[in-house]
């Protein structure tokens, strides 16, 4: 087959691309074409502007084969029905591109659970539900951990040294250690909320606030960068929760394991602050007589 008026047959087509022609003529109602009289053509400018990028032959699934950015792959995925007689569960396929924290795309598999056979009562319902999922966006994987040190590096300096030393506190003390091991796009509005419950049990509400802007601050700014879809923080109360902090009381042992490890006129300071704090925390009660 040749061309006409610069318009490519599915031949340069898949050439230009890196595919089969098998795929181009798959795909012809998702590409740029024309119609020459009965034939189909395909415009290699459109398709150019398209497909900044050329994919890799083949049509195994390499869940994580980097792609070039900007390239997008139209595919529909696909649906198996497993399970027993009564159990029966639909299962969804597909690929997607995942943006990487430092830049580019990794191409990953996706093996999702789409429904019982008794909600998707057929394959079109299922693949319906699939192409849903296809068309959420797609969030990148990194532990809460990382994407705090990628936030110090990149917005603490453009902001007050007040406001950044407060929110790194507030990190460091109470986020970190909660969500440091967790992957962002897994953190959900019910983890947030569970956490500051339980913070309630032991800080004021001006401490829980902190630690909710802290952390809202740092995955709003994961979705500015187009990590994750939504910040699960938004729209989050607080707990009721007293006014006062708990305050807990060292016992002796452990001020003067704190003063040992000062210098003077530290380590006499520390035991004299505590000796007066003790005095000052006897319980009251009635006064005896002298």
């Amino acid at each position: 087959m040749g061309t006409a008026n610069g318009l490519f047959d599915a031949k340069k087509t898949a050439s230009l691309l890196g595919v089969s022609e098998s795929w181009v003529r798959r795909h012809r109602r998702e590409l740029p074409t024309v119609e020459v009289g009965r034939l189909v053509r395909f415009d290699p400018q459109l398709l150019r502007r398209q497909f900044q990028g050329r994919t890799e032959p083949g049509n195994r699934l390499k869940p994580e084969r980097t792609v070039p950015m900007g390239f997008k792959r139209y595919q529909r995925g696909s649906v198996l029905r497993r399970g027993s007689k009564g159990k029966q569960m639909w299962y969804g396929m597909w690929r997607e591109d995942v943006p990487n924290p430092d830049g580019g795309f990794t191409r990953r598999q996706r093996n999702v659970k789409l429904g019982p056979l008794s909600e998707l009562t057929n394959k079109a319902m299922a693949l319906e539900r699939l192409a849903i999922l296809m068309n959420q966006k797609p969030t990148t994987r990194q532990v809460f951990e990382e994407l705090f040190e990628r936030w110090k590096a990149a917005v603490v300096p453009t902001i007050k040294d007040s406001t950044s030393d407060t929110y790194i506190y507030n990190l460091k003390s109470y986020i970190v250690p909660a969500f440091g091991n967790r992957q962002v796009s897994e953190i959900s509005r019910y983890d947030v909320e569970t956490f500051l419950a339980d913070k309630a049990k032991l800080y004021c509400r001006n401490t829980l606030r902190g630690m909710r802007a802290s952390l809202s601050r740092v995955l709003s700014w994961a979705v500015a960068c187009d990590w994750i879809g939504k910040n699960p923080c938004a729209g989050v109360r607080l707990p009721l929760a007293g006014s006062k902090v708990k305050r807990t009381i060292l016992t002796l042992q452990q001020v003067v394991a704190i003063a040992s490890r000062l210098e003077e006129p530290y380590s006499t300071l520390v035991i004299f602050l505590a000796a007066a704090g003790s005095e000052l925390e006897r319980p009251s009660g009635p006064s005896r007589p002298v």
